[in-house]
């Protein structure tokens, strides 16, 4: 079964590592940012522990991964523009276990690296950048392994 995968950012990263490796699956992503246009991309996301669950429940090494890369989310404090405190929670008095914070570009790296690094031998383009235009926009991923990038 050929399955592609439009999009290969958190998403689409997380459904190629899980399908990566089934037999008679073949999965190509399709991704219009180059690597390097997420070096900066966005500022820190807050990951809570129900989204680490989940993660770990698809694919317990990425999961894994992902914490390795990541800050403990210690605190959750929300004040209004004036100062005025909403809430202020200590993680570990609303669950057993921290959720995650860390930079998108890293989350994408991480991600995305993920994928190569456990599938070796299917048809690839080690280390190379495809690109084609597409209504006068670039498309290009780098990829390795068995899930091919597009």
């Amino acid at each position: 079964m050929r399955i592609a995968i439009i999009g290969c950012g958190v998403a689409g990263s997380v459904l190629a590592a899980v399908l990566d490796g089934r037999p008679g699956v073949e999965v190509v992503c399709f991704e219009k940012a180059r690597p390097s246009e997420h070096a900066e991309a966005g500022t820190g996301l807050n990951v809570g522990l129900n989204a680490i669950q989940a993660l770990r429940l698809a694919h317990p090494e990425l999961a894994r991964t992902v914490r390795a890369a990541s800050y403990d989310w210690m605190r959750w404090r929300v004040e209004l523009t004036n100062g005025a405190l909403v809430f202020d929670f200590v993680m570990t008095e609303l669950a057993d276990e921290l959720g995650i914070r860390i930079r998108w570009s890293e989350l994408y790296r991480v991600l995305r690296e993920s994928i190569p690094a456990r599938a070796p031998g299917l048809a690839t383009r080690r280390g190379k950048d495809r690109t084609a235009q597409t209504a006068g926009r670039p498309r290009a991923a780098a990829c390795a392994g068995r899930v091919k990038c597009l």
